[in-house]
């Protein structure tokens, strides 16, 4: 029966069962645990510019530990700060190889009330959560970031915008 079989067949029934394997051992969930997702460690991963057209800058790192490449499809993230929520879009599709730590670079516009917001208590806690889809030969994954806390955010324009909005208290 082997002989009957072309090497063409045989290389693509070789192809496709490792694969079936990865799919086997490895479920949505549990490659979904081997993605990390944190903020940079250094510099400012956090930047909210509180400025007339602000804009709010996350850089995330991120480590792959899957048994094979992953591509991000999509993400959103929600910036938690002075009681305000800021909503970051990501649908530019990045591809991480195994073992790659990078990062990503997600901004999204500060509206002028919740910069207004922020300014009045900027000693909040900031809190980020997200949600993130991922694909990979293996299968598509979800990722959900629950409440990273401890973000220390770099305020720009904090003081003039305090200023600014000071007669209106």
């Amino acid at each position: 029966m082997v002989e009957n079989l072309g090497l063409k067949s045989l290389w693509m029934l070789a192809r496709y069962l490792p694969a079936a394997l990865i799919r086997w051992r490895f479920p949505p969930k549990r490659l979904a645990s081997l993605v990390y997702l944190d903020l940079r460690p250094r510099h400012d991963a956090v930047v909210l510019e509180l400025h007339p057209n602000g804009m709010a800058h996350l850089y995330l790192q991120v480590i792959n530990l899957c048994p094979a490449r992953v591509e991000l499809d999509r993400a959103c993230f929600s910036l938690i700060c002075g009681g305000s929520e800021i909503k970051f879009v990501e649908l530019a599709k990045r591809e991480f190889e195994i073992g790659e730590i990078a990062e990503i670079y997600v901004r999204a516009p500060v509206p002028s009330e919740v910069a207004d917001a922020i300014s009045r208590t900027p000693d909040n806690a900031v809190s980020l959560y997200g949600h993130i889809e991922f694909n990979s030969p293996v299968r598509t994954f979800p990722k959900t970031v629950g409440n990273l806390e401890g973000i220390r955010p770099r305020f720009v324009n904090l003081e003039q915008r305090q200023r600014l909005i000071a007669p209106s208290q």
